[in-house]
C-alpha cells in the first residue's frame, strides 16, 4: 500500500510539471508571435480592410506578384490585384511584406 501512495504521489507530481510545462510553452508562443495579430493595426480593427503593398505568393503558380493589394471583408479576401478600389475601407500599408493566400484566408508576414 505505501508503494502505491508514493507512485500516486510521484505520478501527481509529474502531472504537475507537465502542466507547468505546457503552460510556459503557451506563454512563450503567445509573447514571440504576437506581433502576427492584426489587433495593434487601428484600421484592420473591423476585420474589414484594404491591405497594400505585398508581395503574394500564390498557391497556383510558380511567380511572385509584386505590390499587390487585397480587399479583406470579415476576415475573408474578397478580391487580390495590383490596383483595387478601396470602396471606402481602411487602408493598411503592407509595407512590402509576403503573404501566402490559400482558401480564402492569408499567412502575411509585414515588413
Amino acid at each position: 500500500m505505501r508503494y502505491l501512495v508514493n507512485g500516486l504521489k510521484i505520478l501527481g507530481l509529474l502531472v504537475g510539471l507537465l502542466l507547468l510545462l505546457v503552460a510556459g510553452v503557451i506563454l512563450a508562443d503567445r509573447m514571440l508571435t504576437g506581433y502576427l495579430q492584426v489587433d495593434h493595426v487601428p484600421e484592420a480593427a473591423e476585420n474589414s480592410y484594404i491591405l497594400r503593398h505585398v508581395h503574394v505568393l500564390p498557391m497556383t503558380a510558380d511567380t511572385v506578384l509584386f505590390d499587390h493589394s487585397f480587399r479583406i471583408r470579415d476576415e475573408v479576401i474578397e478580391a487580390m490585384g495590383p490596383d483595387l478600389a478601396a470602396g471606402g475601407l481602411p487602408e493598411v500599408d503592407g509595407e512590402g511584406g509576403t503573404s501566402c493566400p490559400t482558401d480564402g484566408h492569408a499567412c502575411t508576414c509585414l515588413g
